[in-house]
This record gives structure tokens, sequence and C-alpha cells, in this order.
């Protein structure tokens, strides 16, 4: 058994894909799998042994013949697309030329493959639930009933020495996880000042250690947020951006209580891990791409939002994100940390009883 999983989009879509994929290990623990994923750091989220063999995006359109070559040798018995046909030529092309014995995929191109399985496609379904049809289709039960993020304890290791266990001040005890960066579709984030101005009313509030996260691109942004900051306890924030691996990130990443995000990858890791998320969304919908099952989402509820599937790029002056007010942000966080103080609590008040 051959089967390709084609799901070469971000850390988001991978990561609402990992129970289908451990699913599909469940299902043919034998088969040879063969995932086509955009990066290598995508890898750290599977556990090992999941995945036989990865392929990459290539770097340039010169790459793309022999890239489908490979990807189709051996034949295909199964392949797998967690997205939706129509969404880039690439995707569309391997189908056809894959000659792949059976196809799954959210159906949104009048013609495919008569071997395709075309899986409805709906807006309002969240991905990870598209991807749980996707699975029913193929007669493959997901391996959980949200993402999941693996954790290689290495990697916990390794982030100790960037960001290390709280010590015992109050404050220390609550790590606030940020993450102002959203470096494919800037237009989906929440200004750098504003954050800013959240981390000063997180620390002047005593609510925690706010600590920032971000890829290697997004140190500026990083160091811009840090510059700005007026607290008088604004050396108590702390910044990883640039400093970890992805899979650093996720073991760093569990060990907050909190983490307040844009659209973005992060968002998912945290979904995955366990971590309360409050997450700011304007051109995008959370109801199709947000993290699943998110603890807040906050947002300016316009009549124009959201207009993802119409503008891939923003429309150019993206209000939904650039006038959401602090406050509005600091309210759900409020919200979620005394639902979470609730949640912690009630099993020691049942036992005390």
């Amino acid at each position: 058994m051959n089967i390709l999983i084609l799901n070469h989009h971000h850390i988001g879509d991978a990561i609402c894909a990992t129970s289908l994929v451990l699913g599909i290990r469940a299902r043919w623990p034998d088969a040879h799998i063969a995932m086509f994923v955009r990066n290598k750091s995508i890898c750290d989220l599977f556990p090992p042994g999941v995945i036989d063999q990865y392929h990459f995006y290539p770097s340039s359109k010169w790459q793309v013949p022999r890239l489908m070559r490979e990807l189709c040798t051996p034949k295909l018995d199964l392949l797998v697309c967690t997205t939706e046909l129509s969404h880039t030529w690439f995707v569309t092309a391997l189908t056809w030329y894959s000659g792949a014995r059976q196809i799954v995929a959210e159906d949104t191109i009048r013609y495919a493959p008569s071997r395709t399985i075309r899986v409805p496609f709906r807006y309002e379904l969240h991905k990870f639930d598209s991807n749980r049809e996707i699975g029913r289709a193929i007669d493959v039960e997901l391996s959980a009933d949200r993402p999941l993020v693996y954790v290689d304890p290495a990697a916990v290791e390794q982030s100790l020495a960037m960001l290390p266990a709280p010590g015992e001040d109050d404050w220390d005890q609550q790590r606030i996880a940020i993450a102002p960066g959203c470096h494919s579709l800037p237009h989906k984030a929440w200004p750098p000042e504003r954050f800013a101005a959240l981390v000063d009313q997180l620390l002047d509030a005593g609510w925690g250690r706010p600590v920032l996260f971000g890829s290697p691109q997004e140190v500026g942004l990083g160091q811009a947020i840090m510059a700005q900051l007026k607290s008088p306890h604004r050396e108590r924030c702390l910044s990883v951006v640039g400093k970890l691996s992805l899979a650093q990130c996720s073991a760093a990443l569990s060990r907050c209580q909190l983490l307040v995000s844009n659209d973005s990858g992060l968002a998912h890791m945290a979904s995955g891990l366990s971590v309360p998320v409050v997450a700011m969304f304007g051109p995008t919908a959370a109801r199709r791409c947000g993290p699943y099952r998110a603890d807040a989402i906050v947002d300016r509820q316009l009549s124009c939002a959201p207009c993802y599937p119409q503008r891939h790029h923003g429309c150019g002056n993206p209000v939904c994100m650039t006038e959401l007010p602090v406050a509005a942000v600091t309210s759900a966080i409020e919200r979620v940390r005394n639902q979470s103080a609730t949640i912690t609590t009630a099993p020691k008040a049942a036992a005390a009883s």
C-alpha cells in the first residue's frame, strides 16, 4: 500500500491534519506513507515513525516536473488531499497526473478524475472537521477529537535554556505567551503598538509574565514591541522570537498557561497542546481556519469580514485588525483566566467536600 498525503500549506493546516494522519497510519500500519509539506520544520509536528518519507515544496517552478515524478513513484494506491481540489494549480495538476488508484479531497472543481472521492466542501465547517469527513470517506477514524501536536522530549530540555522554569514569584507562575506575528499574510496581524500596550497592561495588572514567541522572520517585530514597552515592570517580559525551532517552540508553549495570538500557526499549536487561546480575527473566518475550539475569538464583527475568500491578500485597509481595541483583548484574557481558574480549582473543591 503506497499512500501520499498532500498537506503543503502552513503550520495551522498541518496541525489540523495531525489526527487524520495518525488515523491513516492506524488504518494501514504496514503502508508506505509519504507526505508533501511546505518545509522541513513541519515534520516536527508528527511523532517519529508515522511518516515514512517527506517531500518538500519546490524552491523554483523548474523543479515541479521532477517533484511530480517523485511524488507518484511508485504508483500511488491512495492520494489524500487535506485541502480543496482547486486551492492551487499544483493540487489540481497532481490529482490528474498522479494516476493514483483512489483520490480523496474536498470537492471544489467541476471536473476531477473519475476515481476521486469528492467530499462536499463547506466553508462554515472547521478544517479539522472537514478532515474528519475526508477520513470517513476512506473508512479512517481520527485518532483524537481535536488536533494534536507532538512534543519532542529532547526539545523540552533545549527550550528550558531559552525559557526557564517558573520561579517562586506569583507573577512568574503564570506564563502568558504572546504571538504578534503573521508572516505569511501580514494584513491578518494586530498592530505592534497594540501588542505593546497589551503587554504593558498585563504587566501592570500583575497577571503573569508575558513571553513573546515568533519565527526568525519576525525578530524585528519582537524587538519593536519590546522597545515600545512603558510599564515599570517591563523587564519581566521575555522574548524568544527567532530563538526556537518549531519543536522547541511547541515544548516552550506547552509550559504556558495562555496564548494571545493573531490568526497564525502558533494559535493552532497552542490549541493542539490544550493551552487556552485568545485569538484576534478579521480577514479570515475563525469558524473555518481558527484554532479548534478556541477559548475566545476577538473580532469587530464587521459586515465586510471575513473577506479572505474574495480577497486573499486583503482589502488594503484592514480596519478589522488595526482598529481592534486593546480593551476587547484584555477583557477576553480576563474571561479565559477566570474560566481556567474555575476549571482548575473545581476538582479540589469536590475532593474537599
